[in-house]
């Protein structure tokens, strides 16, 4: 059954497998003739503020009241530091421009999606910054002094000695340099962790101006009108905290981004909690500086899965569980090989029965040290070599076995996995020597089909494309970088699914690529129906570049099965972020829910909440509001 609304909206447009290579071309080609000339992105990296709120937003259409909840966003903000002492004549104008997209400040959005005591549906919209502690270092150095970013250009003014020193500082800093750490990738669900603070027992921080005059939201979805008007909040009135947001499910939520710390944050005022957590307060051996952003969790028993790097003479890594339930950190595998090197790694693999960690052709130099060196990743790489093909090891995550498979894939580069789910294949085990048939003389050996989709790069450019410079077009520099055919191809994505036999306890394993869906049939910041995360599953909801922009343009739904794809018609100059889906209560359709994506109008410099029908990819409603948003990377919904 459809979702219905009365917004207007054009219908989506549907492609066919026989159509990828014409619209792949069309694609390169937009690129190279300039297409993205005319579609305005300057608002989602610029001028942005927070708002504490809750500010209630104008909804227009049907946002289905099942969808109810607190729908969070976190990702690169402002893209500028302002209040900086002048250093050696680098910062004269008292403003540090950040470099790359993905070192914007870390700002967390939270949209409270509510039922009114009349039935309708109200969204409420507010956010919080969530860098303080590194813009206060950068005011106060003029620079980024020792902390390590995902690619800001380095200060020429600093030598080889002051190098050396930063590296001496760094490796003696610890948990101190997670005061600086800019969070802004992801956000999680929290845990209650030993030796950390307590979801259970977070203040909620002081009533700004912004939302005196609002009401309470109650854990019901509905208004709570017993709050002060002075932003104070009455006895017997637990269900909204001082400030006026509604007090959901989760108390607390996590902030990542690819270091070996999180952030905890007050899952209703946004504000942090204590300081950051270091991954060795979880397990003294996860001590190294490196992780991965996209941390994995059960759907069935919320464990959290996730795996820390740690450099030296050779690589080191430790794939690790933390229980849901008792908050207990065990390892399940430490990987070190002469021939395994550190390297970028932005997420992996969980099935029901293993974790899968891909690293790809990402590696540092000098055996991670250049991280220290160059004091940024992107720099810190080497540069992409074919020879240097990706390695996969499959980790058992039930009997505590460890790596019981390992294959080599060509090179290459992803940013982030879909799904993966393993099937048990029953092989009949003839006795070689006998070749009696079964029940006299073989037995019967099970192995394991492990099936992984991701989104692949041939190469490392695709990290290149997002500096500011290129995204805003700044100089002309974006139709420097898109000049060439060749140049667009190498940073285009396809959605893939290699299949592993991997034999149960030990044999050879077997590995075989299923399909590659190429851009712009699929795209970016993959998401699916959660209720399939370690199962087989049919669509993959995405982001476009179709060279209409020079950032991201529209949102798609590919079957895996059929290789359609349908495309959300989004307007002209509106750019959206991540879809999260939204599952129907009770339905048993892979794609039968909604999907929830912030979309800026870069012309009115405004953004919006829309709400798609997910199995028809049409507009059934949105939320408005009179600001900005900044372009986000990942989100998370959590139901009322």
């Amino acid at each position: 059954m459809g979702i219905t609304g009365d917004v207007a909206s054009a219908a989506p447009t549907r492609r066919t497998a026989d159509q990828e290579q014409i619209d792949r071309d069309t694609v390169i080609r937009n690129f190279t003739t300039g297409a993205y000339l005319d579609w305005p992105n300057e608002a989602g990296f610029q001028d942005l503020h927070e708002h504490r709120g809750p500010i209630k937003l104008t909804v227009k259409g049907t946002i289905p009241a099942w969808a109810s909840g607190s729908f969070y966003r976190n990702g690169p903000g402002s893209r500028k530091i302002e209040g900086a002492k002048s250093r050696r004549g680098q910062v004269e104008d008292g403003t540090v421009h950040i470099s790359h997209w993905f070192d914007g400040l870390a700002h967390l959005h939270r949209f409270d999606i509510t039922i009114s005591d009349d039935g309708q549906v109200e969204v409420f919209y507010s956010s919080r910054r969530q860098a303080d502690n590194f813009v206060k270092l950068v005011q106060e150095k003029g620079s980024y002094g020792d902390v390590t970013s995902f690619a800001q250009k380095a200060d020429p003014c600093i030598g080889i000695f002051g190098k050396a020193m930063i590296c001496v500082r760094a490796l003696d800093q610890g948990k101190e340099a997670l005061r600086y750490d800019n969070m802004n990738v992801t956000v999680l669900p929290g845990i209650d962790l030993p030796n950390t603070t307590p979801s259970s027992s977070f203040s909620p921080s002081s009533p700004s101006s912004s939302s005196k005059a609002i009401h309470g939201i109650g854990s019901n979805g509905k208004k709570v009108d017993n709050v002060d008007k002075t932003g104070g909040q009455l006895a017997g009135t637990p269900a909204a905290t001082a400030t006026g947001h509604r007090q959901g499910g989760n108390k607390t939520v996590w902030i990542c981004s690819d270091t070996s710390g999180l952030r905890i944050v007050d899952a209703a005022t946004l504000e942090p909690i204590g300081s950051a957590v270091r991954q060795s307060e979880l397990h003294p051996l996860l001590k190294g500086a490196l992780s991965c952003a996209h941390a994995q969790r059960d759907p069935m028993t919320g464990d959290l899965f996730n795996y820390n790097i740690q450099g030296g003479r050779y690589a080191t890594y430790r794939v690790f569980r933390v229980s849901a339930a008792t908050g207990k950190t065990d390892i399940l595998a430490t990987i070190s090989r002469h021939d395994l090197a550190p390297a970028y790694i932005h997420s992996f693999f969980l099935s029901e029965r293993f974790v899968i960690l891909k690293v790809p052709s990402s590696h540092y130099g000098t055996m991670g040290l250049s991280v220290l060196w160059k004091r940024n990743l992107v720099d810190a790489m080497e540069p992409f070599d074919e020879s240097k093909v990706c390695k996969w090891y499959v980790i058992d995550r039930l009997h505590g076995k460890g790596v019981i498979a390992e294959f080599d894939t060509p090179a290459g580069f992803f940013f982030h996995t879909v799904n993966c789910w393993d099937k048990i294949v029953a092989q009949e085990d003839k006795d070689k020597t006998s070749g009696t048939e079964k029940g006299t003389g073989s037995e019967i050996r099970e192995e394991a089909d492990v099936f992984c989709d991701l989104v692949e790069f041939p190469n490392l450019d695709i990290l290149q494309v997002f500096y500011h410079d290129i995204l805003l077009n700044i100089d002309n520099q974006a139709q420097k970088r898109y000049g060439d055919e060749t140049t667009v191809a190498k940073t285009m994505s396809s959605l893939v699914r290699w299949k592993f036999r991997v034999a149960l306890p030990t044999a050879s394993p077997k590995d075989s690529k299923v399909f590659s869906i190429p851009a712009p049939h699929t795209g970016e910041m993959p998401t699916i129906n959660t209720r399939y995360l370690t199962k087989p599953y049919q669509y993959v909801y995405s982001l476009l570049q179709n060279g209409k922009s020079t950032f991201l343009d529209t949102i798609v739904k590919t079957d895996t099965v059929t290789r359609e794809a349908v495309s959300w018609s989004s307007p002209n100059g509106h750019t959206p972020s991540e879809a999260i889906f939204v599952p129907r209560p009770g339905s048993e359709k892979e794609d039968d829910g909604v999907l929830l994506s912030v979309v800026l109008d870069g012309y009115s410099e405004k953004s919006y909440l829309i709400c798609l029908d997910a199995g028809t990819m049409m507009e059934v409603g949105r939320a408005e509001m009179d600001f900005s948003v900044a372009f986000g990377l990942h989100g998370l919904h959590c139901p009322t």
